[in-house]
């Protein structure tokens, strides 16, 4: 059914050609959007910096003060952008002047922040759409595991955190549907005061690799005389870097001589920056490491594909991790921490996955993954893996957005197995 409304997508991010997990998930969530309203619109407030690929209706921050504070601090660099979508003169013109053009039925925030500018926008131009909170983390919790390695005065964390902690709560209480991304998140968004919550789990996209992307890794393992390459796939994330270092480190002599670590993604750069040749030990790390940068989806998978063995060693952070989905459909040896698979707690269970939650444990499970033989799974177990992509996982939505554009109530049991949690407010 396509439902005769018009909704608006907002995020602090484009979407063009993405690449963190966050972007994959807004991606998703706009194709699936296109199957279910009449008309789709997003837009990105961001800053020229850090993306350089952005579409017609995404709008750059201009203001150089904001600008300069974005710079100064960039781990509250998505704050800043939600704010600047009130403060930043240029944007608050053009993103008024497409509200009142569009005039969407529903407004859906990607992630907390743009209600820190949408929150002042909407009254000045008497709009009153519905409001989606499309929640990728408890922000509150993860930033205040983020800022806990990051040097800068105590009050600045402070002052920092209450801001988040403050918006979190108001963004959940006015949105008229919020979407966690985990139980556990959902149960505090229901305590915080949420209308309807309804859990929808990061999921993939399944890419098959090209001939090409293919006899590219064999040609690496060829030319490098490596025959095992164990994969980090991360974006440039603080928890990406934390837990490589926590559960992988500097030391890369526990790897047999044919095996290399592969590092794709961003957090290849940012390793890169951590483990710097400058150091004395470097040198032997990036003997065994090998720095990928961003990869396209056809190298990426091709590249997945050639590996031995998958790693995720996620050791703290909130949320549901895209790449453990990934790791998932895949069907590869995978060595990861407990909290990697949070929400895909079920999935523990598939055989060739290795928890470990110790650097000793972790280097010993990459060792066993790397010489032990990759068990077949069973028709049920592949058909449990293929619950991942991301079509499945944004089913429970379609019904649920039916009811909040027309104002009905769902009550069904289908939507009570698909882990939707209510709060009728009684006000």
């Amino acid at each position: 059914m396509i439902l005769n409304k018009k909704i608006l997508i907002l995020s602090t991010y484009p979407v063009e050609e993405p690449l963190h997990g966050g972007q994959k998930r807004v991606e998703a969530i706009i194709k699936f959007y296109k199957d279910h309203f009449l008309d789709v619109k997003f837009v990105a407030v961001f800053h020229r910096k850090y993306f350089d690929k952005y579409g017609v209706d995404d709008i750059p921050i201009e203001d150089a003060g904001i600008i300069k504070n974005m710079e100064e601090a960039p781990f509250a660099s998505d704050l800043i952008s939600g704010e600047a979508i009130y403060y930043d003169t240029n944007t608050r013109q053009r993103l008024k002047l497409l509200l009142q053009q569009y005039r969407p039925d529903i407004i859906q925030m990607e992630q907390i922040y743009p209600f820190a500018g949408i929150e002042l926008l909407l009254p000045e131009i008497s709009l009153k759409p519905k409001l989606i909170l499309s929640a990728q983390n408890d922000e509150t919790r993860l930033k205040k595991d983020i800022f806990s390695g990051i040097r800068m005065p105590k009050k600045e964390k402070e002052r920092l955190l209450e801001k988040i902690e403050g918006l979190e709560k108001r963004a959940i209480k006015n949105a008229n549907l919020v979407i966690a991304v985990n139980k556990s998140d959902a149960q505090k968004y229901v305590e915080l005061g949420a209308k309807k919550c309804i859990v929808i789990p990061n999921g993939i996209a399944k890419i098959t690799p090209t001939p090409a992307a293919l006899a590219h890794w064999r040609k690496f393992k060829d030319d490098h005389k490596v025959e095992k390459l164990v994969t980090f796939v991360g974006s440039a994330h603080p928890p990406n870097l934390t837990g490589f270092h926590e559960m992988i480190g500097t030391d890369l002599s526990f790897l047999p001589n044919t095996a290399c670590i592969m590092l794709a993604g961003g957090i290849s750069n940012y390793i890169q920056q951590e483990y710097g040749s400058d150091k004395a030990w470097a040198k032997k790390f990036w003997k065994k490491a090998w720095p990928l940068g961003s990869l396209s989806d056809d190298n990426l998978a091709g590249l997945i594909q050639q590996s031995e063995v998958i790693v995720l060693p996620i050791v703290y952070g909130v949320g549901s991790n895209l790449k453990t989905a990934e790791a998932i459909l895949a069907d590869k040896k995978v060595v990861a921490t407990t909290l990697a698979f949070s929400t895909f707690e079920e999935y523990r269970a598939l055989p060739n996955i290795h928890l470990a939650d110790s650097q000793q444990n972790f280097k010993q499970s990459i060792i066993d993954a790397i010489d032990s033989a990759q068990v077949k799974r069973s028709q049920k177990q592949m058909e449990l893996a293929e619950k991942v992509q991301w079509q499945y996982c944004l089913e429970p939505l379609g019904d649920t957005l039916e009811a909040l554009a027309y104002g009905r109530t769902v009550t069904t049991l289908k939507h009570i197995k698909r882990n939707l949690v209510e709060r009728h407010s009684n006000k």
